[in-house]
């Protein structure tokens, strides 16, 4: 169990990353358990490796085609939906999602069509409560 733990945190430990008694805390388990020790170890090679590695130069002309993707294209034009195929719902769903959800609103909250409406109104002091009714108070 303290294994897993500790093995969570290696990447953490390894990049200094972790508070002073968590450090501590995983330096006094390595130096008493082999099997971390180990994976520690292992760490410590693939996060050099990988630091090894040098970084991919970014194409010279990355800034023109972001900016012409952006602005619409070569030619400026907008880019359509049915370009791209990105776009699922047409541009009056919002609109109609808004709607829909205060109908729901409006429907949960009146009592005219689904019964007596918000549940803090089901019992009122009036004597046409639900609460009062077939009830005798005395």
């Amino acid at each position: 169990m303290i294994c897993a733990l500790v093995e969570n945190l290696f990447d953490l430990y390894l990049d200094g990353r972790l508070a002073a008694f968590q450090a501590r805390w995983v330096e006094s388990h390595i130096a008493s358990c082999p099997k971390c020790a180990t994976e520690l170890k292992a760490w410590k090679q693939m996060l050099n490796g990988l630091r090894s590695i040098p970084a991919a130069a970014a194409p010279a002309d990355i800034k023109t085609n972001l900016r012409s993707a952006l602005s619409g294209g070569p030619a400026g034009r907008p880019v359509a939906d049915e370009d791209n195929n990105l776009s699922v719902w047409s541009a009056e769903a919002p609109v109609f999602t808004f709607a829909f959800g205060f109908a729901i609103f409006l429907i949960t909250v009146s009592g005219s069509f689904w019964g007596p409406g918000i549940p803090s109104q089901l019992c009122s002091d009036s004597a046409s409560s639900i609460c009062s009714v077939g009830v005798k108070i005395r």
